[in-house]
């Protein structure tokens, strides 16, 4: 675009010198004068530094996603998103990239049986409680079976993230494992940590942090120092300990390894069901938990079918339209279906009804958390498996061996025998 065709550059020097049309003019003349003269360069360096830009942003990019310990769960989310053809190119290009990999050093050759189970026609937890489903969703053994093998299924298509979690918890997995012992927890459950964040002192966007990612609150009470300047939960050996105590806490509560860890993910589901199969009289079993949660949905898919308005209750400087513009819904539509409520004000606490647009995206919405919650133990022991069966293995298995801890400002750091690293 020509520099011309811009409102007057010159306006507002004009303005403050108060100088006559006449002058102005020759003013805004040289001033055009000088970027018409500059134009060329100023367009090539615009363009210079956008493809720079780019390319650095591709390199990133694909930096990142080959090495960052996110990636097979975003992958595998990815494929479960609104069918972005983009999305599912781009993650199959990777993929492709990802399977010609000569496959030497960090995990083992893929055996027949492998290759077969790769194409098996497994379901995700988003396809078998599936909002258009005909008929009653199931979610019982059977499918937690299925679920589980999907899950080893997308680790299989990816399995040098495992083996980099795993050779990221080498020098500490003799210890971490005593610590589990000494809880009477199966010492393999050490790979939650593997699960949770890839052996990474991470903070998730639910404010949960560090190698077993524990809510802060959940922290401090199993006695770990959490503040502005210190977090033990990025210290692998306490917030493993603090994750022991939980696990056990869980597991004497409910006397089931299963339901202990559906209730460290989140233990509101299964409190739910203790309180359900003690008005029932019957003994607490996975099998019964997940027969109470597959009720639950088929009756929340059910009011999803019969509801046609949600509510909400507007707060103070609400307006029709701020609420229409944050929820992405016609101005016009939310009206009509408000017609009692001023469109400019609305006093605080009013009841707005919300029309559901989208019944699906409304169910599967409000099934987020409970997803997550369903398929927690699956992808757990899909992990397990993997690691127990050698399929896959951590490269550099005897570099760490003989390494020393110790801690400081609550942040584990590594040492060597004869120096620090």
């Amino acid at each position: 675009m020509k520099f011309e065709n811009f409102p007057s550059i010159a306006a507002p020097y004009l303005e403050e010198q108060n100088v006559s049309r006449r002058e102005g003019i020759k003013k805004e003349g040289e001033l055009l004068k000088f970027f018409n003269n500059k134009e060329k360069i100023l367009i090539w360096m615009g363009v210079f530094g956008l493809t720079m830009g780019t390319i650095a942003k591709q390199l990133y990019f694909n930096w990142n996603d080959l090495n960052n310990n996110s990636y097979v769960e975003q992958v595998a989310e990815e494929k479960q998103s609104n069918g972005n053809p983009e999305v599912l190119d781009g993650a199959d290009k990777i993929k492709n990239a990802l399977q010609n990999e000569p496959r030497t050093g960090i995990y083992q050759e893929l055996s027949v049986e492998d290759e077969e189970e790769l194409q098996l026609d497994l379901r995700s937890i988003h396809e078998i409680i599936d909002y258009n489903q005909e008929g009653r969703i199931e979610f019982n053994l059977n499918t937690a079976q299925e679920l589980k093998k999907y899950w080893k299924n997308e680790y299989l298509k990816y399995p040098q993230k495992l083996a980099s979690a795993l050779e990221k918890m080498q020098p500490y997995e003799n210890e971490l494992r005593e610590i589990f012992k000494k809880y009477d927890i199966p010492d393999d459950y050490i790979y939650l940590a593997i699960a949770e964040s890839y052996f990474q002192p991470v903070k998730s966007y639910k404010s949960a942090g560090g190698y077993y990612q524990l809510m802060p609150e959940i922290g401090r009470n199993l006695g770990l120092k959490i503040n502005s300047k210190i977090d033990e939960r990025n210290n692998p050996i306490k917030s493993c300990e603090a994750a022991a105590k939980l696990l056990k806490e869980e597991y004497t509560r409910y006397g089931d390894w299963k339901l202990a860890l559906a209730a460290y993910n989140g233990s509101g589901y299964v409190r739910s069901y203790k309180k359900f199969a003690e008005e029932k009289g019957e003994k607490l079993s996975y099998e019964g938990f997940l027969n109470f949660r597959e009720e639950n949905i088929n009756k929340y898919r059910d009011e999803v079918r019969n509801k046609n308005y949600d509510e909400y209750v507007a707060e103070k400087g609400d307006t029709m339209w701020q609420i229409a513009r944050r929820l992405n819904i016609p101005i016009k539509t939310l009206t009509e279906a408000n017609k009692r409520l001023d469109v400019k004000k609305i006093k605080k606490g009013s009841v707005v009804r919300i029309p559901i647009l989208d019944k699906k995206q409304y169910f599967e919405y409000g099934m987020a958390c409970s997803n997550e919650n369903l398929r927690y133990p699956e992808k757990f022991f899909a992990i397990l498996e993997l690691i127990k069966s050698g399929k896959v293995i951590a490269k550099n298995t005897k570099e760490h061996e003989g390494e020393k801890r110790e801690t400081k400002s609550g942040v584990l750091e590594q040492v060597d025998n004869k120096k620090q690293v």
